[in-house]
């Protein structure tokens, strides 16, 4: 479940990232067991189960990261722009 404290453009930044980069991984996975080129990263291959593993193991979990923080790059300063007047206000 997402954090309800968070604004709703943050929210939608987030879910794009995260189907982004799932997606990307997934079609680099199945490029690397079919063979082809990916794309974005012109990595070519004949296919197989070595590039395939390889894209599994290696390539689908740092575009993972990648993709995590990109988006945190993204949402966080966002959500302090967007969520400056909501929230807790301070005492004083």
């Amino acid at each position: 479940p997402m954090d309800d404290d968070l604004h709703p453009v943050v929210k939608v930044i987030a879910a794009v990232t995260a189907l982004g980069s799932g997606v990307f991984a997934a079609v680099v996975t199945v490029v690397a067991f079919r063979g082809g080129t990916v794309p974005l990263l012109g990595w070519e291959t004949d296919g197989g189960v070595i590039p395939g593993m390889f894209a599994l193991v290696v390539a689908f979990p740092m575009i993972s990261m990648v993709g995590y923080w990109l988006g945190l790059l993204v949402a966080m300063p966002l959500q302090w722009l967007l969520g400056r007047g909501r929230g807790r206000r301070r005492r004083g």
